[in-house]
């Protein structure tokens, strides 16, 4: 299964990627995840559904947030 398929599934059956913009920032900040995501979003190998699965975000999100990086 390609992560394309695995977000199009996951995106639909698990709750985690209910989440908005402002509370997924915080969750980066408490978990000290924030380096992290912004070094995903500069990798040019990490494709937008990668990134999605890795903070189970939806793909939308990571768009925006690329173009704020």
């Amino acid at each position: 299964m390609t992560n394309r398929q695995r977000y199009e599934h996951d995106i639909n059956h698990n709750e985690d990627y209910r989440i908005s913009i402002k509370a997924f920032r915080e969750w980066l900040r408490a978990e000290n995840m924030t380096e992290v995501f912004d070094k995903k979003l500069r990798d040019k190998e990490e494709t937008l559904y990668d990134i999605a699965l890795d903070f189970s975000i939806p793909v939308a999100m990571v768009k925006y947030f690329k173009k704020s990086a």
